[in-house]
């Protein structure tokens, strides 16, 4: 097994529950609320908030108990994992215990070899901090299972110092196929319909996920000015999410590392 450095260790703890499970709320994809964040962070064992939207501040609304992941998300124009206002190192001391570098795969060669650079840059600062890094990349149709392990495995994401992958839901439902082709423990992005989602929550943790990351689901239904619904309906969804993922296996459970146990945690 791989050594895990010890800072990098405490960080994928804070990132998890105590099960090493993780239910993460995901409000990094558009302007939200900050009384979302306040009222939905207490559920959650961490909250994906955009790097360049002003950490500190967002930061000081989250639960104590819910970690901070910082997002780099894909430059319109070329694809590219930025952190324009926020670099990695100011994340870090606004108590970011994780980034993640969102981005889509480029049908242009040398787009994507300024892609991969970008990648490469944050997965060295990341590793440079002992910060986890968290790979998202995403599909504007959904894939197969087939389709993301293929696309995963092009990215090469041990070598690029990732810790965790984000992955939206296969197109065939094929997830024990897609756990089993993964190289890093894996969540669910949790996207679309309430309708669909504790059913699709139920079966990625069945099939070998660490968890879900929540998308919207659970806040934005409540409109503009979510208000009550917030500490009712949308506080429920989340809880029956967590529920539905009870299954989830801890992340220190994939093969990459083996068991807790069998972790090799290096000062």
């Amino acid at each position: 097994m791989p050594d895990l450095p010890l800072g990098k260790f405490r960080r994928l703890q804070a990132l998890a529950d105590w099960d090493g499970r993780l239910q993460w709320l995901s409000v990094d994809q558009a302007p939200v609320p900050l009384e979302v964040v306040a009222a939905l962070s207490g559920q959650a064992s961490a909250a994906l908030l955009a790097a360049d939207a002003g950490l500190p501040a967002l930061a000081a609304t989250l639960d104590r108990g819910c970690a901070l992941l910082a997002t780099a998300s894909a430059a319109a124009d070329e694809g590219l994992c930025l952190l324009p206002d926020e670099p990695l190192a100011r994340a870090a001391q606004a108590g970011a215990a994780g980034v993640v570098a969102r981005f889509t795969a480029l049908a242009d060669e040398a787009a994507q070899g300024r892609l991969r650079a970008q990648l490469e840059r944050i997965g060295e600062e990341a590793a440079k901090l002992q910060v986890p890094l968290v790979l998202a990349p995403q599909w504007a149709t959904a894939p197969t299972a087939a389709e993301l392990s293929a696309a995963v495995a092009g990215w090469q994401p041990l070598d690029l110092g990732a810790d965790l992958l984000l992955l939206p839901a296969p197109a065939d439902s094929a997830w024990a196929e897609l756990a089993a082709a993964l190289p890093l423990p894996w969540l669910l992005g949790l996207t679309g319909d309430w309708s669909d989602a504790l059913p699709t929550s139920e079966a990625a943790t069945r099939g070998g996920a660490a968890g879900v990351a929540c998308e919207g689901l659970t806040w934005r239904d409540g409109g503009d000015e979510p208000g009550d619904w917030l500490t009712t309906e949308g506080l429920g969804r989340w809880r029956r999410l967590v529920a539905a993922a009870d299954q989830a296996q801890p992340w220190w459970d994939h093969p990459r590392w083996g068991g807790h146990s069998a972790l090799r945690i290096t000062a």
